[in-house]
């Protein structure tokens, strides 16, 4: 265990170097990250994200739009896997994040 995400517990796979996230509730664990290094730029990718997430306003969607498509592109340059599945814990951040839950 490396971490928490969300609603996962997030991973390291000794063998393989992949990091894994672990849902409540689901029984098997999730690939998340290709390895350490995309986990470490997707969270410098976010927090980016964020400060600039924080200056839109908070009624103009297309800005708040713009601002986490630039992050999900950001993230996925390095390493896609975050997003190949529509409930990752990527893909529903995001998701969130769009619909202006978290800001």
């Amino acid at each position: 265990m490396i971490g928490e995400f969300l609603f996962a517990i997030v991973a390291l796979d000794p063998e393989s170097g992949s990091v894994y996230a672990l849902p409540e509730g689901e029984p098997e664990p999730l690939l998340m990250h290709a390895d350490v290094s995309s986990l470490v730029h997707a969270l410098m990718a976010l927090e980016r994200g964020q400060a600039e997430y924080r200056d839109t306003n908070r009624d103009d969607d297309a800005a708040r739009d713009a601002v986490v498509s630039r992050m999900r592109q950001d993230i996925t340059m390095v390493d896609p896997t975050p997003f190949a599945d529509d409930e990752s814990e990527w893909s529903r951040l995001l998701e969130e994040l769009g619909l202006g839950m978290w800001g």
